[in-house]
């Protein structure tokens, strides 16, 4: 018992700890309950980013520095962390994180929740941040299996799971699938889905991480030959 405790104290105080999982799960936790509370009815990946419902200033401030921090959190590791030909990826991650959250912004002018009139609906910044989320979901499954861990497996996890899910999300934005009278699910049966795979990225960015930092430092063979 006193070794696994050690144990779970040395993983808890490990940099990859603190910037892979306990910041960005932190910011999603945090951010997932602030747009709950606001009175939202779905719990998509991008509500937690900016919620379809009205929000004051220091509401906003504190989401926006919640995830900046967390995005800046997952860049710094990376940077460090990948061989020294992959950093690149790096860099790529922060900016298309940043991008996904900022044009998902719907604070002020975006919604007049008085009149009931949608303006981010339609809007370029809808069709961008649909094409930022699925940068995200390519550089994400890519990463994993090709820098992080490669196998097979996990490869076909991931093309079922984005197979089902673009299928229920067609499904319930066409009405055909049923509410389930969840709060934050509703009809999109596709939404803890999404979750799984986001998060599944980064448990395997700090699982890998040990033999990455290696291989930052010319002590094992490049991330991409590395196996199971």
């Amino acid at each position: 018992a006193d070794f696994w405790s050690r144990a779970a104290v040395v993983v808890l105080e490990e940099e990859r700890t603190l910037k892979i999982l306990i910041i960005p799960v932190t910011a999603v936790i945090t951010t997932i309950i602030m747009t709950m509370y606001s009175g939202a009815d779905q719990a998509f990946v991008s509500d937690a980013l900016n919620p379809d419902m009205p929000e004051d200033t220091a509401a906003f401030v504190a989401r926006y520095s919640i995830w900046h921090l967390a995005f800046f959190s997952i860049f710094t590791f990376k940077r460090t962390h990948l061989p020294r030909n992959l950093r690149w990826l790096a860099y790529y991650n922060l900016v298309s994180l940043l991008f996904a959250i900022w044009t998902s912004y719907r604070k002020g002018s975006m919604k007049d929740f008085e009149t009931g009139v949608d303006h981010y609906k339609g809007s370029i910044n809808e069709y961008a941040h649909w094409l930022s989320a699925l940068n995200l979901f390519v550089l994400f499954v890519a990463e994993t299996y090709f820098v992080w861990w490669r196998d097979k497996r996990l490869l076909r996890a991931y093309g079922v799971f984005a197979g089902l899910f673009v299928v229920l999300f067609l499904l319930s934005e066409f009405g055909v699938s049923p509410d389930t009278g969840i709060r934050g699910i509703r009809q999109h049966f596709e939404i803890p889905m999404e979750w799984a795979m986001v998060l599944f990225h980064f448990v395997a960015v700090w699982h890998r991480s040990a033999p990455a930092e290696a291989c930052a430092r010319g002590q094992t063979p490049r991330l991409t030959e590395l196996g199971d």
